[in-house]
């Protein structure tokens, strides 16, 4: 369920894009279009008060993608989505 809710809401992000999930509860998070200068996970942990996994450790391209865990309950899951929507939709515009 945890996985329909996080495609639901990053799906109404402006710059934000899922990557296709192999059965994990850890998905990734497409930041590309928002043409950060920082990797994503320190960014959204500086705007939106969210902590995700950045990319490069796990072998994304720097400044793209962060990794969030969406293993929590749904209250904790839905604040962080919409905390991170907040961030993203103040950067896009």
């Amino acid at each position: 369920r945890n996985a329909a809710v996080v495609a639901e809401a990053v799906d109404g992000m402006p710059g934000v894009r899922t990557v296709a999930n192999e059965g994990t509860y850890l998905q990734w998070l497409d930041f590309t279009e928002l043409g950060l200068d920082v990797e994503p996970a320190a960014w959204l942990l500086e705007h939106a008060k969210v902590a995700l996994n950045p990319g490069p450790p796990f072998g994304a391209p720097a400044l793209r993608f962060a990794r969030l865990n969406y293993a929590t309950t749904d209250v904790l899951l839905v604040e962080g989505l919409e905390r991170i929507e907040r961030a993203v939709r103040r950067r896009h515009g």
